[in-house]
């Protein structure tokens, strides 16, 4: 049975939802434009040996959050107030997709010692260009994405420029126009880039965390997925270390759908060894 939430945050109203009843917690976070809905659909199988919480992220679904930028001890100390008002174990998992796969390595490298193991869905974040780093982390890529969609018919020929000279995929770009041609969806997103832009891990120091956590992380990635391309498998395996699982299946972006159920499903309840060195 599903349990919608809130708990109130100084100004801020975070919705959530609890799935199941078992004994193992996970923490669940979905991805851009997503709400924490979509973790439903792992409810039916897992409800019996897990109990899922999953959030809605700053302007997503329900929570009502204010006009600063999230900072990871905030999200952090979101967790703990929910487990103290569920009246839940202090020790969970960290489940994420997309931005929220992203958002799951931040708190892991903020307070690694209550995570148990870490399950990550096409992970946003791995990569960053000098474009994607001005954008999303400086106040003048701030100014910039601020103009660009309040001016959606000068904004444009931009967005054909970087999807003309390979800077954005066709995916990226079809999505790009579609918020530039909405007012609302261009506000959303902006609200939503500016409120999370200083959740960006570090993978150096995801490294060592991990090293010192000693816990499984699994990484899937899908084969066709555009949004967040393959090659990122490829740039964590340079942080490749016996704790580290990467998988990659044969699906586009969006991982959380009832054909992959059976996977998604194992990936919980599976045992996960230390991988051994290659000799």
């Amino acid at each position: 049975m599903v349990q919608q939430r809130l708990f109130e945050f100084e100004k801020a109203s975070i919705c959530y939802y609890r799935y199941g009843s078992g004994p193992q917690l996970a923490f669940c976070l979905h991805g851009y434009s997503n709400s924490a809905t979509m973790f439903e659909l792992l409810a039916p199988r897992l409800g019996d040996s897990f109990t899922l919480i999953a959030l809605d992220l700053p302007y997503h679904g329900q929570t009502r959050w204010g006009r600063h930028k999230m900072r990871v001890e905030e999200l952090d100390a979101i967790l703990q107030g929910i487990l103290k008002q569920e009246q839940l174990a202090k020790a969970y998992m960290l489940v994420g997709f997309s931005l929220g796969a992203r958002i799951c390595i931040s708190l892991f490298n903020f307070n690694p010692e209550p995570v148990q193991k870490m399950i990550l869905l096409s992970a946003d974040g791995l990569y960053s260009s000098f474009l994607y780093k001005l954008l999303v982390r400086t106040r003048l890529g701030h100014f910039l994405m601020a103009w660009l969609l309040k001016n959606p018919k000068k904004s444009m020929p931009t967005v054909n420029w970087l999807y003309h000279n390979k800077l954005i995929n066709k995916t990226i770009y079809t999505y790009a126009r579609s918020f530039v041609n909405s007012k609302r969806q261009s506000t959303l997103l902006y609200a939503r880039w500016v409120s999370m832009s200083r959740l960006h891990p570090g993978l150096k120091r995801f490294q060592r965390q991990l090293s010192n956590r000693k816990i499984p992380v699994l990484m899937v990635f899908g084969k066709k997925d555009q949004v967040t391309p393959l090659h990122n498998a490829e740039i964590i395996r340079k942080y490749q270390n016996t704790y580290l699982h990467i998988y990659k299946w044969e699906a586009g972006h969006l991982l959380l759908r009832p054909q992959y159920l059976d996977k998604l499903v194992g990936l919980f309840l599976d045992c996960y060894p230390v991988n051994l060195p290659k000799k």
